[in-house]
């Protein structure tokens, strides 16, 4: 076989891949296309490919029965795309896609205003009525059915809407009143009848198919309900519920599960029994007395969720009961009329499209109104009064001479005959096409009495998963027993007397409650969801408004109730996680021998039969083939080489049902069993046995329905029972959480007891005897208390005695609170102030006059920030105190009062002989090259040099200079210890190069070190006074002589001067401090040259600046003021 084959059928087209192994074949069967007449396909390829915008398919084949091989994938995929032709949407498809769009857009921009109000923060009401937009927009929109859903979702967002509302109502101040309390037992008591009602009113008009479909409704019906209820007990809020216990709530939960119960047996098809709305006082009058807030929200879900399965579970009777009675309506000898017209339409359709293969006609009467009614269907197909080729979908009571007879009469024209047979009135209609060929379309009654054939339950045609009744004749019998439904047990059942055919028949429609395991698993199942559903939507509701949800929550994720739930959980759910899959997998494997067993059993039947040898021949006989089918009660087709050369029912290879290949090496297994394995054709439910057979290549092959219905049903049994231990097994592990939790926070609370009476100075309370493990908390919690009694008393007696020294320390303390007021004051701060400070009021308030800025000091340091303490001098008439106001950690205070009268007026005296000796240096200066210049002429008259009497006049001229220098250096030193005045007169423009030529000629007169070094040049003025910069200068130069330099050098540049030397230099640390007076680096000085220095250079505007290394020398840098205005006689000569 190839290893790609494309199969092609009047109704399907498939791709089928196949992968040989060394013992096993692998098979892929790609479902590409499907036509009307499929019983149930998967999802085809080119619908999946139609996507959004609906871009159609054709194919430029016509859809013949054929198998075409390829060599690989790749050609299959060539020879896909040359018949595989793309048709563009229509012009509606495109405007019914854009208008879905916009209405997703709408309803996505609606949600996104939502969000945005919500986030912003506003008021409950206001977020209440935001949420509510939504629900009546969806309602007045035409975008409402296809977004929302349907009912469906309307009764979701109405749900919703009320339970916004009890929640608003919730938030509002408990208080009971007792108008609101007879109002609220009125409307509890009014729900289960409001209840069923509303459930019979807006049941599904349809049956819901699987658990999903009705628990959605029932969950709909439950938020509602949660909401009727939680608004009907508000009135019971009271203010003491924040204190109150559980009990209650839970006695009204167990008592709501109780009448449950109870309810399963007050239902009749007549109604409820009249007790159940008496019993339901019980759960009600539990929500009466005083509960917890969580207590009876949990109280009011399970009540909801119990009255809302009650109230779906008796809907769906109900509506199970009414089906089931149309049905037994529909038997006898009544006219089925909308029945009839349909089957004229299809006649109809029959005879323009002139139909006269049956795989056409099957395809024509899939898709017609006859299908979807399900109505009983026999087709045929006569050629000169013979049928060629039939198909009986159901085991109608015509035979084959009630419609060799109808056939009989030719007429030219289409007609209708109806026959009286069995249970009912079936209707013929006989359709001639071109020549001698004739269609006849039969159908019976409407209802389940009438099975579905052999062929029937192959195409899963009228053969529902769950039937919602049964319908069967009563043998023997001839009179109805029940002609009304009763309930009988776990069944419902009601009689009908059918006068139709020969003999009259009784029928009887059976409608079955679920086994008493499964029903009960569902419905804890289902109360369970409800509860848990509801409080969900609760607490979202109470989040969006603005209730505080996130604040429990967040305690909760930082408790030990997480950790412990989440264990306990964990212990519960592994187990039956497991235990689930390890029973679906031996559920599969059992079905799977079942089916293998049944399969087996078939095939041996119609080995040992006669007929096996005519249709193993190499030209099979049909009839024997046919007649097989029915001896073994399955259809059968044969295989020679893997291909399919004959079946009992063609129409199942032309449908797809049958393989048109098979693995011709498949055989008997080991176990003796035949073979089996899935349909080829993806989603139809059917299993496929082969058998070998005597013939040489041949193979047997039987079809039967698949065993997945009843499959499914135990596997959602299995996963319904496993969601219930998974539920009970979570709300078990929260609640022994919560009193694992309790158990272990009793010793913590007595803990927080004892804490608190620690710190309250109060008696410890009686702790029992303590668990084990904490018996050390205890113990340290005892001893704690013990140690911090002694620190007190170590405190106190550290007290007194720190008052006791303040009390006869010089300086006058004051300790100041966090409010301002006074904790502590000692008699010195007292004697300070000049009065009597009152303790535990505030301080600001009792400063006397004078004191004000002490008072501002407080006011600004005062409070819990951090500041820098802040000291000040205050003269109060002849006291001089020093106060220092320090921030404490606490916001407090501590001022420290001293009385520096004495010490100010010392402190001035020092300053005065400070002066003095600051007089005494700087005299010294000028003296220098006045003892220069005497002992050069002295020097002069020893050599007797001729120009002795030249250099006398210009050292007498020196001299004189200096003697004023020393006048004007008495003036400098006034002005330094006292205000700037205007004593020395105005700056003057100075040419700097001539004045510090000056100094390096005076100088050079010198004989030993420094060498002075005069660098660069500036004729720009500078505004100085002439005898402070020499003053300046000379200073400098003695500065470097005292640090051992051997030479300096003067560097001039414009408005600068720079003064290098090479001394021992200056650290890093005294840098910062040379400028200061009384500071020298030398033992000998007096620390008072460089700050003259730095007076006078910011006297003229300037400023002086200093970079030094030690062991590299100093460099000082002074930079000038430009003289705007510069003189004659001070530019060079």
């Amino acid at each position: 076989m190839a290893p790609v084959s494309l199969v092609t059928t009047p109704f399907a087209r498939l791709l089928v891949i196949r992968e040989v192994g060394a013992t096993r074949e692998a098979q892929v069967a790609i479902l590409l296309d499907a036509g009307a007449g499929l019983p149930a396909p998967g999802r085809t390829l080119t619908a999946l490919s139609r996507g959004w915008h609906g871009v159609e398919w054709r194919w430029s084949t016509p859809p013949l029965a054929e198998v075409r091989p390829f060599a690989s994938a790749a050609e299959a995929t060539a020879h896909l795309r040359e018949t595989m032709i793309t048709v563009a949407p229509t012009a509606d498809r495109l405007i019914a896609h854009e208008v879905r769009l916009g209405r997703w857009l709408a309803a996505a921009g609606l949600v996104g205003l939502v969000i945005m109000v919500l986030i912003g923060g506003p008021p409950p009401l206001v977020r209440a009525a935001t949420l509510l937009l939504p629900t009546w927009a969806m309602a007045r929109t035409l975008a409402a059915p296809s977004v929302t859903g349907g009912p469906l979702v309307f009764g979701i967002l109405a749900g919703l809407s009320l339970l916004m509302f009890a929640v608003v109502l919730w938030r509002r101040p408990a208080r009971r009143t007792p108008i609101g309390l007879g109002a609220s037992v009125l409307l509890l008591a009014s729900a289960p009848p409001m209840m069923f009602a509303v459930g019979r009113q807006l049941a599904p008009a349809i049956e819901l198919s699987g658990v999903l479909g009705w628990f959605g409704w029932q969950a709909v019906l439950a938020l509602g309900a949660s909401a009727y209820l939680a608004i009907a007990a508000a009135p019971l809020r009271s203010g003491r519920d924040a204190t109150a216990t559980h009990k209650w709530g839970i006695i009204a939960a167990g008592c709501a599960i109780l009448v449950g119960a109870a309810g399963v047996i007050a239902w009749t098809p007549a109604g409820w029994l009249w007790w159940l709305a008496p019993l339901w006082a019980v759960p009600v009058a539990a929500l009466l007395p005083v509960t917890s807030e969580g207590a009876r929200r949990v109280a009011i879900t399970t009540m909801a969720g119990v009255l809302a399965a009650l109230a779906a579970w008796g809907a769906s009777l109900d509506q199970r009961q009414q089906l089931a009675q149309a049905d037994l309506d529909r038997l006898g000898a009544r006219f089925d009329q909308g029945a009839v017209l349909a089957l004229e339409a299809l006649g109809e359709r029959i005879s323009a499209e002139r139909l006269t293969r049956l795989d056409r006609l099957y395809s024509a009467w899939r898709g017609s109104e006859v299908a979807t009614l399900e109505t009983p269907t026999m087709l045929a197909v006569w050629y000169r009064g013979d049928p060629v080729e039939y198909v009986a979908l159901d085991q109608l009571a015509v035979n084959w001479a009630d419609l060799e007879r109808v056939v009989e009469v030719a007429t030219a024209s289409r007609r209708r005959i109806s026959l009286p047979r069995g249970s009912g009135r079936h209707e013929v209609l006989v359709v001639p096409l071109a020549g001698d060929t004739i269609v006849t379309v039969t159908i019976g009654p409407r209802s389940r009495i009438i099975a579905p054939t052999r062929f029937g339950r192959l195409v899963d045609w009228r053969s529902p998963r769950d039937p919602a009744y049964l319908v069967r004749e009563l043998p023997g019998i001839t009179e109805p027993d029940t002609p009304e439904f009763r309930r009988s047990g776990r069944w419902i059942r009601a009689d009908r007397l059918v006068e139709s055919g020969a003999q009259p028949v009784v029928a009887r429609a059976e409608i079955g409650i679920s086994r008493n395991r499964p029903f009960a698993v569902r419905a804890a199942v289902t109360v369970l969801l409800d509860v848990l559903i509801v409080l969900t939507a609760w607490l979202i509701c109470r989040g969006l408004i603005g209730g505080g949800g996130g604040a429990v929550m967040g305690v909760f994720r930082r408790s030990y109730r997480r950790t412990v739930a989440a264990t306990l959980a964990a212990f519960f759910l592994v187990p039956a996680v497991l235990f689930t899959l390890w029973s679906l997998l031996r559920l599969q494997q059992d079905s799977a021998r079942e089916r293998g067993a049944e399969v087996t059993r078939v095939l041996r039947n119609a080995v040992v039969r006669g007929e096996l040898a005519q249709v193993t021949q190499a030209d099979p006989d049909r009839a024997a083939l046919e007649l097989l089918a029915d001896g073994v009660g399955a259809d059968l087709a044969i295989y020679r080489r893997g291909r399919l050369v004959a079946a009992s029912t063609p129409l199942l290879a032309e449908l797809g049902l049958l393989a048109p290949v098979i693995d011709p090496a498949l055989a008997r297994t080991e176990s003796n069993e035949a073979s089996t394995n899935v349909a080829g054709l993806p989603g139809v439910n059917l299993r496929l046995g082969v058998e070998q057979t005597a013939a040489l290549g041949t193979v047997l092959a039987a079809v039967l329905p698949g065993a997945e219905a009843q499959l499914q049903r135990e596997q959602v049994d299995i996963a319904l029972l496993l969601l219930l231990a998974s539920l009970g097994g979570g709300i078990a592990a929260v609640v022994v959480a919560g009193l694992v939790a309790r158990a272990l926070g009793q010793p913590i609370e007595a803990l927080a007891r004892t804490a608190l009476a620690i710190g309250h100075r109060e008696p410890l309370p009686d702790l029992g005897d303590p668990p084990a493990e904490f018996e050390p908390v205890f113990g340290a919690i005892a001893q704690m208390e013990g140690d911090l009694r002694e620190s007190e008393a170590e405190l106190e007696a550290g007290r007194s005695r720190t008052e006791a020294i303040l009390s006869t320390v010089a300086t006058g303390v004051i300790g100041v609170s966090a409010d301002g007021t006074v904790m502590h004051v000692n008699p010195r701060a007292e004697a300070l102030l000049g009065i009597a400070v009152a303790r535990e009021q505030p301080l600001i308030a009792q400063l006397p006059a004078g004191w004000e800025a002490v008072g501002e000091g407080v006011h600004r340091l005062l409070g819990p920030h951090t500041r820098d303490a802040e000291s000040r001098e205050l003269e109060i008439g002849e006291l001089r105190v020093a106060v220092t106001v320090a921030p404490l950690g606490d916001g407090g205070l501590v001022i420290a009062v001293t009385d520096i009268t004495e010490a100010s007026r010392a402190a001035r005296i020092l300053a005065w002989g400070e002066m003095a000796r600051q007089v005494a240096h700087e005299i010294k200066n000028p003296l220098t090259p006045m003892r220069l210049g005497l002992q050069h002429l002295q020097r002069l008259r020893a050599d007797g040099r001729p120009e002795f009497a030249e250099q006398v006049d210009q050292t007498a001229s020196r001299l004189l200079v200096e003697i004023d220098r020393l006048d004007r250096i008495a003036r400098a030193f006034a002005r330094y210890g006292g205000p700037t005045t205007g004593d020395d007169g105005p700056l003057e423009p100075v040419n700097l190069e001539t004045a510090v030529r000056e100094v390096v000629e005076l100088y050079a007169l010198a004989a030993g070190e420094p060498r002075v070094e005069l660098v660069g040049q500036s004729a720009t003025p500078c505004a100085v006074r002439r005898e402070e910069l020499i003053q300046v200068l000379l200073n400098l130069l003695d500065n470097a002589r005292s640090a051992d330099a051997e030479s300096v050098r003067l560097v001039l540049a414009p408005l600068q001067l720079q003064v290098r030397d090479d001394g021992r230099g200056i650290s890093a640390e005294q840098v910062g401090r040379i400028f200061e007076p009384t500071f020298s680096t030398t033992t000998s000085g007096t620390g008072l040259g460089l700050a003259i220095v730095r007076r006078l250079v910011e006297g003229w505007g300037g400023t002086i600046t200093v970079a030094s290394e030690p062991g590299e020398g100093t460099t000082f840098t002074i930079t000038f003021v430009p003289a705007t205005a510069p003189t004659p006689d001070t530019l060079p000569a």
